[in-house]
């Protein structure tokens, strides 16, 4: 760990004041009082950058003597150690304590993910709004977020904008905190068996994700439990069959990742929102699941063994988000397209396995413009595609065609349209494909950043990718010839 000499960290605690607060440090006056106390508290931070730029972002705004004595006042407490390293709790609260609740509750979320993990961005905003933590607007959410990261609460993932981090002693303090609210953290600890049941009665929100978990056979009683995270647990085959019995509050429910076959009997989760079963393999979804009205959000990608929804989709009329991008169960009739009746679908992943489908759902379909995720799989006899034949899926970000036995080209034409969205591309198992044309600028496959290729054996030529100016990750292999 890192610790600054007094001057760099007066220098890093100062750049994180407003330009009013400096001003009131640097005041000419011979007893600045504003200054003492804004050394005393640099002093206690110890020369941890942390915790610096936290005790620094929250008292940004502060101006008047008065309010930085009460801030003094507020930050002092015993220094603790954690693991060697002066923890700064106290200090590391006040920023927390600045928070209105919502931030507060939103940021004692964020604990619930591994330590050293990322997390989505996107995915974070959707928990939220199923908890009921904020309203279904994910505009508050990422403002939230931005809330979080400003006060060095939480933190960008340097790679990649979409997902941020938690620092390992702003994790700690969070799960202290964590367990006055009744929020339960074993995420990535490597569990074999769930916590005891005593432990989910007054459970509020619940994680074993990244775990070792290998059945949840004894049916918790859990009546104010909101949340529960077992994604991940890869080990995990088997709920009793009476699991959900227990569990009139549940709103969120994330089971991806894990190898379970069946999903219990689901009839008393009246108030779930949020449903993950993507990345398992679920065979069916039981029939009575029309019964869970209230839910917003439903994976079922990449789910290889899903062979039957007994219709039950089309009976939850509150879905915003359905995803069965990539999942065995897909779209091999016209006639059964018949999801349109889901008014409030702002996200479509869906898998299609007939040409005619696919025409259908190029044209005016109604999901044309939820469709956000498309997988093409053995669709026979289509010869050719034609991005521009895509022009009503205004939000396609990402398509993968794979083992479609008759497709021979894929053509990118020019986009006299608004900018396409496509962003990720992947071509798999398509013997038969020799060409892929681009267009003249601006093309289809401009905004394309990524790319990948396997299993096509007769495609020679890619030279097309150096027309693609915003690519940022290619991948070809098992092309041999």
């Amino acid at each position: 760990m890192e610790y600054l000499g007094k001057e760099s960290a007066w220098e890093l605690f100062r750049s994180n004041l407003s330009t009013k607060a400096v001003m009131a440090l640097e005041s000419p006056a011979t007893n600045n009082v504003v200054r003492e106390h804004a050394e005393a508290i640099v002093q206690s931070c110890g020369g941890l950058p942390l915790a610096l730029k936290v005790i620094g972002r929250a008292m940004a705004g502060l101006t008047e003597p008065d309010d930085w004595s009460d801030a003094v006042q507020e930050t002092k407490d015993d220094l603790k150690e954690l693991d060697g390293v002066p923890a700064m709790f106290q200090i590391l609260k006040y920023s927390y304590d600045k928070l209105i609740e919502t931030q507060q509750q939103c940021f004692l979320y964020c604990t619930l993910f591994p330590e050293y993990g990322s997390i989505s961005k996107d995915k974070l905003v959707e928990y939220w709004m199923a908890d009921g933590l904020i309203p279904q607007d994910p505009k508050k959410g990422h403002r939230i977020i931005r809330s979080l990261l400003s006060a060095c609460l939480l933190e960008h993932r340097k790679s990649d904008s979409s997902e941020v981090k938690m620092h390992h002693i702003i994790r700690h303090l969070g799960i202290s905190l964590a367990g006055q609210e009744n929020i339960i953290v074993k995420a990535g600890m490597s569990l074999e068996e769930a916590p005891s049941q005593r432990k989910w009665q007054t459970a509020r929100r619940i994680s074993l994700m990244f775990s070792d978990i290998e059945d949840l056979c004894i049916p918790p009683e859990c009546k104010n439990l909101v949340t529960l995270l077992d994604q991940h647990n890869p080990k995990l085959e088997r709920l009793c069959s009476t699991f959900f019995d227990f569990m009139p509050s549940l709103r969120v429910l994330d089971l991806s990742h894990t190898s379970i076959t069946t999903l219990p009997v689901c009839k008393t989760l009246t108030k779930l929102k949020y449903l993950n079963l993507s990345h398992t393999s679920i065979e069916s979804l039981p029939e009575e699941f029309w019964v869970l009205k209230e839910l917003t959000h439903l994976d079922l990608s990449v789910n290889k063994a899903l062979k039957d929804t007994f219709d039950n989709c089309s009976k939850l009329h509150k879905l915003r988000v359905l995803n069965l991008f990539r999942s065995n169960y897909g779209i091999r009739h016209v006639n059964d397209l018949n999801i349109d009746t889901l008014k409030k679908l702002g996200f479509l992943g869906i898998t299609i396995y007939a040409e005619e489908v696919l025409k259908k759902l190029t044209k005016t379909h109604p999901l044309a413009k939820s469709t956000q995720c498309l997988s093409l799989k053995h669709c026979k006899q289509m010869e050719s595609i034609q991005i521009s034949d895509f022009t009503h899926m205004v939000q396609l970000g990402e398509l993968y065609v794979e083992s479609c036995p008759d497709l021979e080209q894929l053509i990118a034409d020019y986009d006299k349209q608004k900018a396409s969205c496509l962003q990720v591309l992947t071509l798999a198992e398509l013997p038969p494909l020799q060409t892929i044309l681009i267009g003249s600028s601006p093309h289809h496959f401009r905004n394309l950043l990524e790319i990948t290729i396997s299993h096509c054996q007769k495609l020679h030529d890619v030279t097309w990718v150096l027309k693609l100016e915003a690519l940022e990750k290619l991948s070809i292999c098992h092309c041999h010839e």
